[in-house]
């Protein structure tokens, strides 16, 4: 060996693929049982408090939910990619997936919910 030079010391050869990671199974796994809580809170605000107050739980508990159901789906099929984009891919999807539905929620009971 020349000097100057170094051995790469890697079990994984370049050009193939990267181990499958649970890394952003778990923490989609959370963002689902985070969003499993803010469906639970807006039913049960439906149920007991009266209509404005359930609806304004709505505003956290259904993005809660939809970034939930989003970001499992999500970490599934990009669990086989590199570990920043097996962890951020679901984290990412589930948060936009959140602001999306805020902001439906707003136009909802803004626009559509005092018409009907």
């Amino acid at each position: 060996m020349q000097r100057g030079q170094t051995i790469a010391m890697s079990s994984v050869t370049p050009g193939t693929p990267p181990e499958p990671t649970w890394y952003g199974l778990a923490i989609a796994g959370v963002m689902f049982l985070v969003g499993l809580f803010g469906c639970a809170a807006t039913g049960l605000a439906a149920t007991i408090a009266s209509e404005s107050d359930a609806m304004m739980v709505s505003y956290f508990g259904i993005p809660l939910a939809l970034g939930g159901v989003v970001a499992p789906i999500t970490a599934a099929l990009v669990r086989k990619q590199q570990l920043p984009i097996a962890i951020g891919a679901p984290v990412g999807c589930g948060c936009a997936t959140m602001v999306a539905g805020v902001v439906g929620m707003v136009v909802f009971f803004t626009a559509i919910w005092p018409s009907l």
